[in-house]
Formats: C-alpha cells, sequence, structure tokens
C-alpha cells in the first residue's frame, strides 16, 4: 500500500479535501456547494409539508394504535398523490437525498408507517 504524500482528508460528508498545486479553478467547488444547498433548503421544505399534513389530520384522526396510524398515513398518500406538485418535489427529494433523510426530519408518531406509503409512491 502507498503512503499518501498529499495529505488528503475527507469531511465526513463524502467531499476529498486535498491540497491542489498551481492555477486551480475554484468554480466546481462552488456549483457543487449550491448544488447541496438547494437540495437540502428541498429537502426541508418536502419535509415541512408532509410535517404540516400530519398536524392537520392529527387534529381529526387519533394516532394511538397501528391500524389509526395507517389510517392517517393513507390519508396522506392520497394527499400527495392529489398534489402532483407536492408528490414530484418528494419523489425528487428521495431520489437526490434518500427517503431516510426525509423521514428523519419528520416527527410524529405516523412516521415509520407513513415512510411505507411513500415508498410505494415511487
Amino acid at each position: 500500500m502507498e503512503t499518501n504524500p498529499q495529505n488528503v482528508t475527507s469531511n465526513g460528508n463524502g467531499n476529498i479535501i486535498a491540497p491542489i498545486a498551481g492555477d486551480h479553478n475554484t468554480n466546481n467547488i462552488t456549483q457543487n456547494n449550491e448544488f447541496n444547498e438547494s437540495k437540502e433548503k428541498s429537502l426541508k421544505e418536502a419535509a415541512q409539508e408532509i410535517q404540516e399534513l400530519l398536524e392537520q389530520l392529527g387534529k381529526d384522526y387519533p394516532t394511538e394504535t397501528l391500524t389509526q396510524k395507517r389510517k392517517v398515513a393513507d390519508e396522506i398518500i392520497k394527499k400527495i398523490d392529489d398534489n402532483p406538485t407536492l408528490k414530484d418535489k418528494i419523489i425528487s427529494v428521495i431520489q437526490a437525498m434518500g427517503i431516510e433523510a426525509l423521514m428523519q426530519l419528520v416527527e410524529h408518531p405516523v412516521v415509520n408507517v407513513l415512510k411505507v406509503g411513500i415508498e410505494e409512491l415511487l
């Protein structure tokens, strides 16, 4: 195995950090940061919209039992399916960042049941 004389490291987010000698273009780095910020923003927006739907339905439906949680999840899936803009946003976020990233931002007892329903939308 070779040693690494250039002191290449990772920042933990999949980005490799290494010193670059000579002239270099930072344009690609800027574009990647803007793209990542855009994905993060879309992720947060999609999670917020799901959270709002859960809070609205939580006023009308109990979520104590698994059956009740499924009922709420089914209602949310219907609302997402009936709203092409929201559906496209959620699918795009999941394709870019994964369903786990999306579900981690949603705080509600129905989230695990809802995850299965959202996966079926894909």
